[in-house]
Order: C-alpha cells, then sequence, then structure tokens
C-alpha cells in the first residue's frame, strides 16, 4: 500500500492489514485514523512493518464501541486467523485477558494470567 485510505474513523476498533484475501496483520486502535497513520509514516523505524506494509494490499477496519471491545475482538481475530505479522500473539502465553473485579462497581483490569 502506497498512502493510509482516507475514509478512517476516528473511533476505536480493529484494523486489518490483508494481501489478496489474506489477512496478514491484525491491530487494536483508540482512533483508527491516528493509529493507522504511523504505518505510513516516512519515520517508520520498524523494519518488519515497512514489509508488512508494501506487501498489503488492502487495509480494513471494523468500529467498536470501546477501546476495551477492540482489543478482545483482536485477540479472537488473531486466533481466528493467525496473521503472519502478529508473532506476539500466537503464543498462549502472550494473550491479554480482562478481569473484572467482585465489586458493586467492578474495576477492569487487563493480565496475562487467569486467575
Amino acid at each position: 500500500m502506497k498512502k493510509q485510505p482516507p475514509d478512517l474513523p476516528n473511533n476505536a476498533g480493529v484494523y486489518f492489514f490483508k494481501k489478496g484475501a489474506k489477512i496478514i496483520y491484525i491491530g487494536k486502535a483508540q482512533n483508527l485514523k491516528s493509529r493507522t497513520a504511523a504505518y505510513f509514516s516516512a519515520r517508520q523505524p520498524d523494519e518488519r512493518k515497512q514489509q508488512m506494509v508494501r506487501e498489503a494490499d488492502t487495509l480494513m477496519w471494523r468500529k467498536t464501541d470501546s477501546d476495551v471491545e477492540a482489543l478482545i475482538l483482536e485477540a479472537e481475530l488473531i486466533k481466528k486467523y493467525l496473521p503472519e505479522y502478529n508473532v506476539l500473539m500466537r503464543d498462549d502465553k502472550q494473550y491479554l485477558y480482562v478481569g473484572f473485579t467482585k465489586e458493586k462497581f467492578p474495576k477492569i483490569f487487563f493480565t496475562h494470567q487467569l486467575r
């Protein structure tokens, strides 16, 4: 891909870099437009990300109602599609879990371990 699609929303959500019909990377964002802009920046220092963007021919996205919902959706989709550029989330030890406290007004927290 040469440039970021102009119609990306400023919402939370999950984005997909695709090569043909195959998803090669899945990411989450609080703001889809600003998060994906970093991939198209001339100052992108990560060679692996540069390679991924060169290989991709499509950037798609799915809006969510919150950042937490985007995090959960991202983890589910990575487990389902196993994109080649999502190397960290392929190992079961790396998945993030969402926990809730048992209070009248529960707090949400993220952890790498089930409790």
